[in-house]
């Protein structure tokens, strides 16, 4: 009896939780990629909300009605420009078409790699074929096509579940699993998948908006919570496959921090064989940097003295007042973040601006990430160069990502990023450099 009361209270409880989530996330929107839009794009509505000229709250309506037609609009014509690129000459008696030669995407004097560096300039990948595009840069149908691939994944997942893989990282996987992008729909976020989009009338008040949202973030959702193949989300069962299976298929790199947050991106947009591809491909090659070097760390002080180098030469005015003021390491401000998960964990980063860097460095590889490194310097130069203090430099560098979201810079960013002209062999010879430095005993 007693142990029926027990299981009966704990329903009972699990029932409150559930209703308070369902009554939490009905007053929360949720952006195009599954996040609660956050605080600061409550700004206009909670203006109107606390507005007494009724006249004045409907024009504000109506304004930002016109206005997100306006951008829809924009959305749709860019949209069409790609696809008149990515598919023109296709039709459904023509499937190969005359479309891009992805083959030769690589070619720098090759006039598709010309068009699509100008498109993901301008606005980026479209939402909607981002997907598409990502696995044609990667080379992917070229790398599923060999006979050794095929069903390779397939197995690798069984030897898992089957407990013959000798997979030793269960633990760390899940633990990382579980505080990987949890405000995300797909990813843990408990209960938001019965909010209520942003055309819902009932607005609530900023202050009830982010306080719901902080509920049902990272830090409050089930947060002490042992998470397993048991009561894990679907995503998240597939974030654990391919890191698992990955593992499996390379025990020379094994799992390694920072691979979660790679492989919950790419999950976003692609299947779970495709991501487990993707996942070899930039852990491997030259062009991205041979990403596993980072995840072990074996390369990231490599990275950082490159990225030190690259400072100096681009920023050379910055780079002497930075070392003047002590900050003498690219790490003390965050740079880990930029070579280990290209980005995806650098603090306070936006959603929008994650994909737009990783839009360019599976376009570009490597030398994506010294440019949007030198972007986001530029970004916050004058007022570095303004300051003497080195906490507060420190908190600049740390927290740049937020100061670009919230002046809405994100395409300064970038247009900074694409019109930094590093070239292969400059990062070669700073690779270089390293390694007579590393001799040297320096």
């Amino acid at each position: 009896l007693t142990t029926n009361d027990n299981r009966d209270d704990d329903e009972d409880e699990d029932d409150n939780d559930a209703a308070e989530l369902q009554a939490i996330t009905r007053q929360i929107s949720i952006d195009r990629y599954g996040f609660p839009i956050q605080e600061q794009k409550h700004i206009a509505t909670t203006a109107a909300a606390n507005s007494n000229d009724a006249a004045d709250e409907q024009k504000l309506k109506e304004h930002q009605d016109l206005k997100r037609r306006e951008e829809l609009r924009k959305e749709g014509i860019f949209l069409l420009e790609w696809q008149n690129i990515l598919f023109r000459g296709q039709s459904t008696t023509n499937a190969k078409g005359s479309g891009i030669n992805w083959s030769r995407i690589d070619n720098k004097n090759h006039g598709d790699r010309n068009k699509l560096k100008e498109l993901i300039k301008r606005g980026g990948i479209p939402q909607q074929l981002r997907a598409y595009v990502w696995c044609n840069l990667c080379r992917l149908p070229e790398v599923k096509a060999l006979s050794l691939n095929c069903g390779l994944y397939d197995q690798l997942v069984a030897m898992v579940y089957n407990d013959k893989s000798g997979n030793n990282y269960d633990e760390i996987i899940w633990k990382d699993i579980n505080r990987t992008f949890r405000e995300n729909l797909r990813y843990g976020a408990v209960g938001l998948g019965h909010a209520q989009q942003s055309h819902d009338q009932s607005q609530p008040s900023q202050e009830t908006t982010t306080t719901n949202i902080n509920k049902l973030g990272k830090n409050d959702i089930q947060s002490d919570m042992v998470l397993n193949i048991d009561n894990c989300t679907d995503a998240q069962r597939g974030l654990y496959n391919v890191l698992a299976s990955f593992c499996v298929f390379n025990p020379d790199i094994g799992y390694c921090q920072g691979m979660q947050a790679v492989t919950a991106l790419l999950l976003m947009y692609m299947m779970e064989e495709d991501v487990f591809h993707v996942l070899n491909i930039i852990a491997k090659s030259d062009k991205y940097g041979r990403l596993a070097s980072c995840w072990n760390m074996s390369a990231i002080h490599l990275r950082f003295s490159q990225f030190d180098s690259c400072v100096k030469e681009y920023l050379p005015k910055l780079h002497k007042h930075l070392q003047k003021h002590d900050i003498t390491n690219v790490s003390m401000f965050g740079a880990t973040q930029f070579f280990i998960t290209i980005f995806i964990s650098a603090n306070d980063i936006a959603f929008d601006a994650i994909v737009r860097i990783w839009d360019i460095y599976l376009f570009k590889g490597i030398k994506a990430v010294y440019q949007f490194g030198i972007a986001y310097l530029k970004f916050l130069e004058k007022a570095l160069l303004a300051s003497d203090c080195f906490e507060t430099m420190l908190t600049m560098l740390n927290n740049g990502f937020r100061n670009i979201v919230e002046k809405q810079d994100i395409d300064r960013l970038v247009h900074l990023a694409m019109n930094t002209k590093i070239k292969t062999k400059e990062i070669e010879k700073w690779a270089k450099k390293y390694e007579k430095d590393k001799e040297k005993g320096k």
